[in-house]
């Protein structure tokens, strides 16, 4: 069962939600609205040397604007 990124239109905020059975939203989990769309989820990784310390980090940047979170889910 797949989580997704939605943005509202209205309030501009993002939320994550469980979509089972490809019944998306239909209205934003904050303000309830009913306009909001699916976004592209950032997806983020880790190196490591061989003694398990992070040598590289790194994640995508957020959907929503002026965001510098890596996760839509700190919105709330």
């Amino acid at each position: 069962m797949p989580i997704y990124e939605y943005q509202c239109d209205a309030c501009g905020k993002c939320f994550e939600t469980l979509v089972m059975g490809g019944k998306a939203p239909k209205t934003c989990e904050i303000c309830g609205a009913k306009k909001i769309h699916r976004v592209m989820s950032a997806c983020g990784f880790q190196t490591k040397d061989r003694s398990g310390l992070v040598t590289k980090s790194a994640a995508g940047s957020s959907a929503c604007a002026g965001c510098t979170s890596s996760s839509c889910a700190s919105c709330k």
